[in-house]
């Protein structure tokens, strides 16, 4: 596995959350969709302890037994750090509800989740045979163990203490990890990698463009920020034969620059979600670019990082589609812009871009 950046984890927790929010308002979101998140995002199996995942592991029955089919094939070989073993992981929908309340009777789970433990225990036949765990070892090069842990991932918003009750009763070892939880856990991680930046004074800007062209010499000039030219500065401009550039530029002339070169995430006449944060106090700076949930690149200094582009009522000085003099304008379409004077949390970010996605209609 990939080590986590800050990139994964931003695009896995925006995707993450859209996708729980098309299939609570009603969208036909099956298992397949939650695999696929699965599958792409690494950083979700390190916020778990898991790694060295092993997708579809197809396991074939070698020995005459009450498995239906010629295989099994769970969705995922994962080994736990926290336990130091093999586990197998099985993905479902995120249910509203996972388990019967009936007054005089214990608690226990729904029909359907009963359906999933019944298929666990399947997993525990095939493992107990000795050609079986060889076969494995053999085929995917793991070492599953007998009667193998499993965590079945489905369910939100229902207290654990309640799901563990039910699970201690069963004689399988069976874990549940709730989506929300998941959730939560991305947010937490995102939250230890910017806590320190994210308390800092700055700008926030969000802006749906789409670019006409590129200039046919120097730059096409998007915005340009800042008291006056000889003033510390931010622009956002098409350079001919390199892309997007964000920069910054103190008024000493020292520069700084975000580049995003044309290609799969940004293209001429495609609209996209460009969102910026600029902060700066003494002893730490940064500033970010996403595209739609997807951060593109960062740089974090200690050096100036100017942020003086306010006049004394608090607004932005901003000339949009040339620099402050006037010059090399930019082609481009502007279908909202919106502009804060502070850095917002993460999960203000992701209604900002939630809310432009929602709005202007991407994918």
């Amino acid at each position: 596995m990939k080590p986590t950046t800050p990139e994964d984890l931003h695009d896995a927790t925006f995707r993450f959350l859209k996708l729980l929010d098309r299939f609570h308002t009603g969208e036909d979101i099956n298992e397949r969709d939650f695999h696929d998140l699965f599958e792409k995002y690494d950083v979700i199996w390190d916020c778990l302890g898991y790694s060295n995942v092993v997708s579809e592991p197809s396991c074939e029955l070698l020995i005459e037994d009450d498995i239906s089919g010629k295989y099994i094939e769970p969705d995922f070989f994962a080994y736990s750090e926290y336990k130091n073993r093999w586990e197998i992981i099985d993905l479902k929908l995120p249910l509203e509800s996972l388990i019967l309340r009936s007054e005089g009777r214990r608690r226990r789970f729904t029909s359907k989740v009963e359906d999933y433990v019944a298929q666990i225990r399947e997993y525990n036949q095939y493992f107990n045979e000795h050609d079986h765990r060889k076969h494995v070892e053999s085929k995917h090069g793991i070492k599953i163990p007998k009667s193998p842990p499993v965590a079945l991932v489905l369910g939100s918003n229902i207290e654990q203490k309640e799901i563990d009750d039910v699970t201690d009763r069963y004689d399988i070892d069976l874990d549940v990890y709730q989506y929300d939880h998941i959730l939560d856990l991305l947010r937490n991680k995102i939250k230890e990698h910017t806590e320190s930046s994210d308390s800092l004074p700055g700008a926030t800007l969000a802006t749906v463009i789409e670019l006409k062209e590129q200039p046919t010499d120097g730059r096409g000039y998007l915005f340009d920020m800042g008291q006056e030219v000889n003033s510390n500065r931010v622009s956002l401009f098409v350079e001919k034969g390199v892309g997007l550039v964000l920069e910054t530029t103190t008024k000493h002339g020292k520069s700084r620059k975000i580049t995003v070169p044309l290609g799969d995430d940004l293209d001429i006449g495609e609209p996209a979600i460009v969102y910026i944060e600029i902060a700066s106090s003494e002893g730490l700076s940064y500033v970010r670019m996403f595209l739609g949930p997807k951060i593109l690149d960062e740089f974090v200094t200690t050096e100036e990082v100017p942020i003086d582009i306010f006049d004394d009522d608090g607004d932005m000085n901003i000339s949009f589609g040339a620099d402050m003099l006037g010059n090399n304008n930019g082609a481009f379409l502007m279908g909202e812009h919106l502009t804060y004077s502070k850095i917002h949390s993460l999960s203000t970010r992701l209604e900002i871009i939630d809310y432009l996605w929602r709005k202007w209609g991407f994918d």
